[in-house]
């Protein structure tokens, strides 16, 4: 069989190589070519035979005679292509696909349109998986795997004879790959002799261990060690030639060590995998990194790496999150930085397993715009900064008169908006009760209207129910006036959560009512005295 008409008439000497200079057919070629040619059209005369483009128009001719031979040589869809046989007499029947066309190998050329590693090619004939493809390769393949995509068709991924993936540089710029379609594949007819990479690849693998053990002999004679973490520290077997240690974890600067033989007893310290014990060097003057504030959105236990930074947390409507801190004892002299930030409109809770200045786990809230400044002493978080912005709530209790003593534990409505003026505000009231928001000093105040048909024999009223009558504030006076209002001001330590009662009580009297229509709705406030 003569060479193939886009081998005679390619572009350049060395088909798919710009560098070897234009191709001039050679007429010899030519003319075997045609000649072979004439020879199958010949043929397909003898043979009644026919040669369609595509399938479908295959398909719409049945005007041949039963058995007529007919090829399918341009179908977009690769599979159509073929040799086909006629069923059925003229104006009838079908056309039934028989075998591949006959090419014996189709020639594809890579032309650098896609990458090294991404190879795209063109044929003149359909690529089939049974015929041989031989495939030029435009340039060095960089890493693997490497496709090749025959026509625009769906990429294979090329794999040498015995399977493997085709390794960096195993296809070079000039080589001719001869291979065939195999399901996904494209398998090479020989493997690419690779026996230079893998004693390359083991050389470089001796070299390496013997690095590793020079580096490991030197790292032995070392008197200082870095390691990431403590975690990491005391899983280590450490050399005994090392008497400090520094661990990176912590920020702004890491934490050093120093070794001992036994339990130092105090401080910050670890025992290593290997018995010996690292106590902590006394720290510099440490100082918090503003710069990198800690960006958080969840509840967070903070362990060493968190310390010595500023953590500033955003947190959204009904939420609370809680910071978890580390045991002040060992860490001693390390500075935390807690904030929630000013658009925040939820909580932060703080708990510890020791005091945070006078507030125990349950009892500190911050809410937006406030933040804490700590520093670890022994047996608790020392506050030494940060900003308190004091809760400040006014509420009223509207609805109709009361005609009993009145313990006003529900029904209230929070008055002094917006949450940005008054952040702790909206903590004050829940489920319409009065409320504590954290452990504190309220100044409360409490104003409620009284009338009555007939004077009672005595009228008080308590901003809190305390039970103590010396804390009662009574409606002075001969009882003359018919209106009167009850002015209760108290100072009073709360816990968390205690829910603040005001009362009125009266004895005697007709028609007598709090007079919520009439003179006003009562009204409640306070003040947190600042806490840090």
């Amino acid at each position: 069989m003569p060479s193939i008409a886009r081998l005679i008439w390619r572009d350049y000497i060395t088909d798919g190589i710009p560098s070897s200079g234009n191709n001039k057919p050679s007429k010899s070629e030519i003319r075997s070519w045609g000649t072979w040619v004439e020879s199958i059209l010949n043929a397909i005369g003898v043979n009644a035979g026919l040669i369609y483009q595509t399938r479908a128009l295959l398909y719409a001719d049945l005007a041949k005679a039963a058995n007529s031979m007919a090829w399918v040589t341009s179908d977009p869809t690769v599979a159509y292509n073929g040799v086909y046989q006629k069923v059925g007499g003229t104006g009838t029947g079908s056309w039934t696909r028989l075998t591949d066309l006959p090419y014996s190998f189709i020639r594809a050329e890579d032309a650098g349109a896609g990458t090294p590693d991404a190879i795209q090619a063109t044929s003149g004939i359909p690529i089939s998986n049974s015929a041989l493809i031989i495939l030029n390769i435009f340039e060095d393949n960089i890493s693997s795997p490497v496709t090749v995509a025959f026509n625009g068709d769906t990429p294979l991924t090329i794999k040498t004879n015995s399977g493997n993936d085709i390794l960096a540089g195993g296809l070079t710029a000039g080589m001719q790959a001869l291979g065939i379609v195999s399901g996904a594949t494209f398998r090479l007819v020989t493997d690419i002799d690779v026996s230079a990479a893998v004693a390359a690849a083991e050389d470089a693998a001796a070299d390496a261990e013997t690095a590793k053990t020079a580096a490991e002999l030197a790292a032995s004679s070392l008197l200082f060690r870095i390691f990431a973490s403590v975690v990491t520290a005391t899983a280590a077997t450490i050399p005994s030639s090392s008497a400090y240690i520094a661990i990176a974890e912590f920020s702004p600067q890491p934490r050093f060590y120093r070794r001992f033989v036994s339990d130092p007893g105090t401080g910050d310290r670890f025992q290593s995998a290997d018995g010996a014990w690292w106590q902590g060097l006394p720290l510099p003057g440490t100082a918090l990194d503003f710069a990198h504030a800690v960006a958080r959105s969840a509840n967070a236990t903070l362990v060493a790496g968190d310390l010595d930074q500023v953590h500033i947390w955003t947190i959204g409507t009904g939420t609370t999150y809680t910071a978890t801190l580390p045991d002040p004892d060992t860490y001693i002299g390390r500075l935390l930085h807690l904030e929630v930030d000013d658009a925040s409109l939820g909580l932060l809770a703080i708990a510890c397993v020791d005091p945070v200045g006078k507030f125990v786990t349950g009892d500190l809230v911050l809410w937006a715009g406030e933040s804490l400044t700590l520093i670890a002493r022994a047996g608790k978080w020392e506050i030494i900064g940060g900003r308190c912005i004091p809760a400040v709530m006014q509420a009223n209790n509207p609805g109709a008169d009361l005609a009993a003593t009145w313990v006003a534990s529900s029904g209230w409505v929070l008055l002094n908006t917006p949450q940005s003026f008054y952040p702790g505000a909206p903590f004050c009231i829940n489920a319409g009760a009065l409320r504590a928001p954290r452990k504190g000093f309220y100044d409360i105040s409490f104003h409620a209207g009284v009338s009555w048909a007939t004077a009672p024999t005595f009228a008080y009223g308590m901003a809190h129910n305390t039970g103590n009558s010396a804390q009662r504030t009574f409606i002075e006076g001969t009882f003359s006036n018919l209106n009167n209002v009850i002015n209760s001001e108290m100072k009073l330590p709360f816990a968390k959560d205690a829910n603040f009662l005001p009362v009125v009580q009266w004895s005697g009297g007709s028609g007598v009512v709090v007079a919520k229509t009439s003179i006003g709705a009562p009204v409640f406030s306070l003040k947190e005295s600042p806490q840090w």
